[in-house]
């Protein structure tokens, strides 16, 4: 693989009072790389699982987030607010709602089971014309989002707690991505005539991911990554490639393969390589979405014959094609070595003398150290050096080096085959 940095998921336990921009702050900071994303926004209220992306691994994140979630939350019952959370203000009149009983209260909860239209919460983050709704908010604008499809498995009341004149329940939620816990508490207190808002919220799962398996953000390290092989069977079915497969998915191919899923996780030697769809016009091919490959002599170890060495070349590849002594005899050791005749040193000292009896000299006007180990890096005006330093043979009479200029580009480098390239569920 071509990115040696660091790469990965997390699995973070957020805790309430920070965004989640923070948390992927903080864990840039810990792991030392800027590439650091995370798949499905927590409120700064809401806790529990969001899975940070770090490196070629923020690529899947678009997949992670369209995972489904589980969710436990506090809804409560008696008023309303302007953000549908505890953080807003209050909106209209507080109502008591001690009167209603717990089954008048779970029987409209089932109104929102399955396939719903949900209208999300004006203070979400979801763009109008280009600009947040919740900056559109904050400006005076007024705001109406559309609303959206989203399903919703379970919408469980948990527990009841009479806190007069509200009401406050607990209840679990399994839900699709895309779905705004603060419009369900929302709309169940507009139905049930009361208003509602929601005071907690804990997300306990994305996709097969359980908050058990998070980590405390004070103990992220490179030792809590999950690898994208042990992520790849969670965002789609795998399938196992051959070492041809692999080639032809190093360059982008498509590959003779039925597919049985929309996508499929392309798997070699328990590495994540790409991501295939159904090709739209020929069912029997797979096409490419995404490629995390640059070339398969990465992951292939093949016989020395066909094996690399470090830069991913056969050792004679380039070592004797050209010959060897193309470059290291031609032009002969002497030619550059011995071109420059004797005195050329010597003159350069009385040179550095000169320079150094002048009142403006800062430096010998050979001073090795400063060039690139060829001739007189600091070679002083003409005016210095006209009458005692000839002309440079390597310098200015020979013609530009057979080995960096007549070659063709290197076909090691060629062989490499382009790269294919709020709280709510989000």
């Amino acid at each position: 693989m071509t990115d040696t940095a660091v790469v990965g998921f997390l699995l973070v336990d957020k805790p309430s009072g920070i965004t989640s921009h923070t948390v992927v702050a903080r864990v840039r900071k810990a792991l030392g790389t800027r590439r650091v994303g995370h798949g499905g926004t927590l409120d700064p209220m809401a806790t529990g699982l969001l899975i940070v992306g770090v490196g070629r691994a923020t690529r899947l994140l678009g997949y992670v987030a369209g995972q489904t979630k589980q969710y436990t939350a506090t809804i409560r019952l008696g008023s309303a607010t302007f953000t549908d959370d505890a953080e807003g203000e209050l909106v209209g009149e507080t109502v008591s709602s001690t009167h209603l009983s717990t089954e008048e209260i779970s029987l409209a909860m089932t109104a929102y089971l399955g396939t719903i239209q949900q209208v999300p919460s004006s203070v979400s983050a979801i763009k109008v014309d280009g600009k947040r709704s919740y900056a559109r908010l904050r400006a005076g604008e007024e705001v109406e989002l559309k609303s959206r499809e989203v399903c919703i498995d379970q919408f469980s009341l948990l527990t009841r707690r009479d806190e007069s004149p509200w009401v406050d329940v607990d209840v679990v939620v399994d839900c699709s991505s895309g779905t705004y816990i603060r419009a369900l508490a929302r709309d169940l207190g507009r139905d049930l005539g009361v208003g509602g808002h929601l005071t907690a919220l804990r997300r306990t799962r994305i996709g097969g991911f359980t908050l058990d398996l998070s980590c405390d953000l004070d103990s992220v390290g490179v030792g809590s990554l999950i690898t994208m092989g042990q992520m790849a069977p969670h965002i789609a079915p795998v399938v196992e490639v051959s070492e041809t497969q692999l080639r032809d998915i190093a360059v982008g191919r498509k590959l003779p393969v039925t597919l049985e899923t929309k996508l499929a996780s392309m798997m070699y030697d328990n590495e994540l390589v790409a991501l295939y769809e159904p090709d739209e016009f020929d069912l029997d091919v797979a096409r490419p979405v995404a490629v995390f490959i640059d070339s398969p002599m990465a992951l292939l170890d093949l016989p020395s014959t066909e094996s690399t060495n470090s830069d991913t070349r056969p050792s004679s590849f380039c070592e004797d094609a050209p010959p060897a002594s193309y470059c290291e005899a031609a032009p002969p050791p002497s030619y550059c070595e011995a071109a420059p005749p004797p005195s050329f040193c010597g003159a350069e000292r009385l040179a550095e003398s000169r320079l150094a009896s002048s009142a403006t000299a800062e430096s010998g006007p050979c001073d090795f150290a400063q060039g690139d180990g060829e001739g007189c890096a600091g070679t002083p005006p003409p005016s210095l050096l006209e009458d005692a330093v000839p002309p440079s043979p390597c310098a200015d009479t020979l013609s530009p080096s057979p080995c960096a200029d007549t070659l063709s580009p290197s076909p090691c480098a060629q062989s490499q085959g382009p790269s294919v390239t709020g709280a709510h569920s989000g």
